[in-house]
């Protein structure tokens, strides 16, 4: 998968693993990281399921082009397809992570 990022501030965020370490703590920052592995290493957006361990799914309201994937059941990483069709997400091969979300501080 071709990942982009919403700026270059959260995309050297997501790389400096202390930078993660120091906003979430060790144990999220390593999941973070993983995570992203795996993101990386799917053709596309369809692979990363709706069940365990990803909980792939479509937000709601002002924000229903995007998707969140989990972390943690209280984090989550918010992302855009940027090509692709939404009802056929073996289409989507490229997105943009738009920012890595703690879903119960809102």
């Amino acid at each position: 998968m071709d990942i982009q990022y919403k700026d270059n501030r959260l995309k050297e965020k997501i790389y400096s693993f202390d930078s993660l370490k120091k906003e979430y703590g060790e144990t999220i920052a390593t999941k973070i990281l993983f995570r992203l592995t795996e993101i990386q290493a799917v053709e596309n957006l369809e692979v990363l399921k709706i069940g365990p361990p990803h909980y792939r799914h479509r937000l709601e309201g002002k924000l229903k082009k995007y998707f969140a994937i989990d972390i943690t059941r209280k984090y989550k990483i918010i992302i855009e397809p940027m090509n692709g069709e939404l009802e056929r997400l073996n289409t989507v091969t490229s997105i943009k992570i738009i920012e890595i979300s703690n879903h119960y501080s809102k």
